[in-house]
């Protein structure tokens, strides 16, 4: 199964040709033209073939030639039958929206999935049969699998058949790498699922420290942390002091860190909070310990992630 792969012309991809007064090329299921080969990278171009169809057939069984028992080719969309078909495969490797148009007649077409090693069709995802010259069909897609595209003609009623002429195919495929409905082009996060507009939730902690200054750094009065419920909270002292303490944020309510109170931190000591929810940017804040004062710094962090960042989208 799947015939040719396309090239890549000035901006857009083309597929040569198909031959003129005989079915076109990808007029059988096994022989449908593939737009990119399993494993590889669907391209994000725009694709697009011609090829004549009055010759075009419908096959009684999918598998033949040049064998049998692939089942007969669907006819049907919305209650409207068609014929003189044409295949395209793709395999997208990542989740997306594909857009498949086709022009040049009254055309119908469908998006299925297909079982690659067996070559066997599955379910069809949707169909478009409109009336008029031309039919688009936008169909959400999943990374590794692998889908066939059927172009029809609307059959015309008794003495006239299905529509035919020179098909004007159009795909395109619209990524989305990170899963979570936000397509590529408008991701301000693309490699990281988030919400509508692409980024993760990015939590709002603010910690609070108030400490006596003191000969030799300062002594803490109180530590606290109010972040969203569900939250954890870490807080840890390196260089000078030892202390690592985690604890859940509850909503509404500020995390105290009790164990902290009147302790004595030397100068350079380094007073770090994380705070971080399963698939939400977390916050960093370090408190670098000087002579009866501190330096406040304050970082994100990605998603999953403790190694502080200046930018996390």
């Amino acid at each position: 199964m799947r015939l040719a792969l396309l090239a890549a012309v000035a901006g857009s991809a083309a597929l040569p040709a198909g031959a003129l007064a005989a079915p076109p090329r990808n007029d059988g299921y096994l022989q449908s033209i593939a737009i990119n080969a399993r494993g590889s990278t669907l391209t994000q171009e725009t694709v697009k073939d011609v090829e004549n169809t009055r010759e075009a057939t419908v096959q009684p069984d999918l598998f033949s030639p040049p064998g049998g028992g692939g089942g007969a080719e669907r006819t049907d969309c919305r209650g409207t039958v068609f014929g003189a078909t044409a295949w395209y495969d793709f395999h997208p490797h990542a989740d997306g929206t594909v857009r498949v148009q086709a022009t040049g007649y009254d055309a119908a077409l469908g998006v299925y999935e297909f079982d690659p090693m067996s070559s066997r069709i599955g379910d069809r995802l949707d169909c478009a049969n409109e009336p008029g010259g031309s039919e688009e069909l936008f169909v959400k897609v999943k990374r590794g699998k692998s889908y066939t595209v059927q172009v029809g003609g609307s059959d015309g009623g008794p003495g006239r058949g299905p529509a035919t002429g020179d098909l004007d195919f159009t795909f395109e495929y619209l990524s989305d790498t990170d899963g979570d409905g936000t397509l590529d082009a408008l991701d301000k996060c693309p490699d990281q699922p988030g919400t509508s507009s692409g980024c993760p939730q990015e939590l709002v902690a603010v910690p609070r420290l108030q400490a006596i200054a003191t000969a030799g750094g300062i002594r803490v009065s109180r530590l606290s942390v109010k972040a969203p419920g569900g939250a954890s909270v870490k807080v840890r002292c390196r260089r000078g002091c030892s202390f690592n303490q985690t604890r859940k944020a509850r909503a509404g309510r500020a995390v105290a860190v009790s164990g902290l109170r009147n302790r004595q931190l030397p100068v350079g000591a380094r007073l770090e909070i994380f705070v971080t929810k399963a698939q939400s940017i977390g916050s960093y804040t370090r408190y670098v310990i000087t002579r009866g004062n501190f330096k406040r710094t304050t970082r994100c962090l990605r998603p999953g992630s403790l190694t502080p960042r200046r930018s996390c989208t």
